[in-house]
């Protein structure tokens, strides 16, 4: 075993020593920490901001589709058509469609077919 003779080597023996060593060890513990800290957080990252986008466009699309479930709840009758034509109307003022079409397929069963196009930016 180690006999420290003097006092300069009792001092760095019994003190400098072990508190390097545990400056040592408490560096590498807070390096792992923050590193497993940093790789969780990078990979939520992505996946938040999918999800913000998908909220913003689900929001930008929430009028659209109002107006297209009012359409899709209004029966298909002859008097009816003005209700339909209102609704498209409407679907052409909202923002991100650039066109709307109603097209009657048959007039014997009065079955409809909505075309939209859009673009949101």
């Amino acid at each position: 075993m180690i006999h420290p003779k003097s006092l300069q080597q009792r001092l760095s023996l019994f003190l400098i020593l072990p508190v390097a060593l545990l400056l040592i060890l408490m560096r590498i513990a807070g390096f792992i920490y923050a590193c497993n800290l940093l790789l969780s957080q990078w990979k939520e990252a992505p996946i938040l901001k999918l999800q913000r986008a998908a909220h913003r466009v689900d929001m930008r699309l929430e009028h659209v589709k109002d107006w297209i479930r009012v359409f899709n709840q209004t029966p298909v009758r002859q008097d009816t058509a003005a209700i339909h034509e209102l609704t498209i109307e409407q679907l052409k003022k909202q923002e991100g469609i650039d066109q709307a079409h109603l097209t009657w397929q048959n007039d014997e069963e009065l079955s409809s077919s909505l075309a939209l196009i859009g673009c949101l930016t």
